[in-house]
């Protein structure tokens, strides 16, 4: 596999005007100390010089203020609930920090990070979107990497500092859209770096395993970002192309490693939960396949007829209460859209073409009917992953075909989104809450 195949895989992002580099924050905190008022009558004591330490945590140095250098995090950290690193070398082969929620072991890895080059670039703020990516905001996929996300990962930052950049990206992301707030202009500039730095890393062939770990994590993180952003469709295809290809190319080189990318592992995880599928209401997937049969008659472009193929077999599964058969046929779209040549994907995601479009309406609303089924890849933190992205995606192809002739065939996509967005009061709907209204209420899913 070409390796500069993989660069023209990724689409460069939409520009932003301007770059944010983290900067260290010039105002520095100092101690204060509270006297009593017998205090206030002793005479001030004369600061003795002292050398300064170098065994302080990442943290304290950004912050100018001494470090405890308790292990394994220092009393400073513990108290503002941070991430505590500690230079290379200083870190206890055996720490285990607890920071916050003693129940969440945050990793320790970090210590790898060079602190006299990261620390003027990664401020204090950088540190506590990196604990939410470890605890929250990693990815779940591929399945069954969870620790390489919250211990191996953090130490690839060392070597390649476009995965940090992912990171927090993806922290930032995932953050503003729980909270309901606007995506800070931070998460712009670290995707922007971010791309940069795996494009460039791209465009040669990984010399070690490590460099294809860093390469595959930061597809990944990107690719969950993308799809939390407005405008992140077109973005989110071509990163999970990226996802493919990376793995592939590993594979091929026989490139082991932190990552675990058994061609199996994915299918092998599922069929453990296989028992645990629900049923999904099969007149959730008689209104998908009405509506999908609409469109059949349009279909021009061989890749649309290969998209519709896909789709309907999937909606298939579920009339026939086939909760498997449909899980393993909406891989085989995912595994299509990686292997699909580029002028094809470029085909389906072009916004003037209309049957494609209407395609891809159906694509993502039976991604987010499936939630129920696809939230077993993962532990319950799947049901916290924002979908309002997603949803909006849905409802921009539908804003682009008002008044056209596609708008027709658009009624079921435009109606399963509506019902899902009315049925929380959140300032982002989450998996949680397409699963609950799917299960508890699918009712409220059916057309009228």
């Amino acid at each position: 596999m070409d390796p500069n195949y993989l660069v023209s895989a990724l689409n460069n992002p939409n520009p932003v005007t301007g770059w944010w580099l983290g900067r260290e924050d010039e105002n520095s905190t100092t101690a204060s100390t509270q006297h009593s008022r017998t205090d206030m009558s002793r005479p001030k004591r004369r600061i003795r010089p002292h050398n300064k330490s170098r065994r302080g945590c990442l943290n304290c140095k950004i912050r100018r203020v001494k470090c405890p250098e308790n292990h394994p995090a220092c009393e400073n950290c513990r108290g503002k609930g941070l991430v505590c690193v500690y230079p290379p070398g200083l870190q206890n082969k055996n720490d285990v920090q607890y920071l916050g929620d003693p129940a969440r072991d945050v990793s320790s890895q970090l210590a790898y990070l060079q602190p006299r080059r990261q620390a003027a670039e990664f401020t204090i703020a950088d540190m506590s979107l990196l604990q939410h990516f470890i605890t929250d905001a990693h990815p779940h996929l591929p399945i069954g990497n969870d620790d390489v996300y919250r211990r191996a990962l953090p130490a690839l930052t060392y070597k390649h500092e476009y995965v940090m950049h992912a990171i927090l990206a993806l922290s930032s992301s995932h953050l503003a859209l729980l909270t309901g707030s606007a995506l800070p202009v931070e998460a712009l500039g670290h995707r922007q770096r971010a791309l940069r730095g795996l494009n460039q890393a791209m465009s040669q062939a990984p010399a070690e395993a490590s460099d294809a770990d860093a390469m595959l994590a930061a597809c990944y993180i990107l690719t969950f970002q993308s799809s939390y952003m407005l405008d992140g469709l077109t973005d989110y295809i071509m990163m999970l192309r990226g996802c493919g290809l990376v793995t592939g190319l590993m594979r091929q080189r026989n490139l082991h490693g932190s990552f675990s990318i058994d061609a199996n592992s994915h299918i092998k995880h599922m069929e453990a939960q296989f028992g645990q599928f629900p049923t999904i209401d099969i007149r959730i997937a008689s209104d998908g396949i009405r509506s999908l049969s609409l469109v059949k008659p349009l279909l021009q472009h061989p890749v649309e007829e290969i998209f519709y193929r896909l789709l309907f077999d999937v909606l298939v599964s579920l009339e026939q209460s086939a909760s498997c058969a449909a899980y393993l046929r909406f891989t085989n779209i995912v595994n299509e859209f990686i292997t699909l040549p580029q002028s094809e994907v470029h085909h389906v995601l072009a916004p003037e073409n209309q049957i494609s479009q209407v395609l891809m309406a159906h694509f993502l609303v039976i991604l987010a009917i499936l939630s129920p089924i696809t939230s077993l890849e993962a532990s319950s933190r799947l049901c916290n992953v924002p979908m309002a992205a997603m949803l909006s995606w849905v409802e921009n192809i539908c804003m682009q075909m008002s008044g056209k002739k596609a708008e027709r065939y658009l009624i079921w996509p435009k109606s399963v989104v509506e019902t899902i967005r009315a049925s929380t009061s959140r300032t982002g709907v989450l998996v949680d809450d397409v699963l609950a209204l799917i299960l508890n209420s699918p009712d409220r899913l059916l057309l009228s």
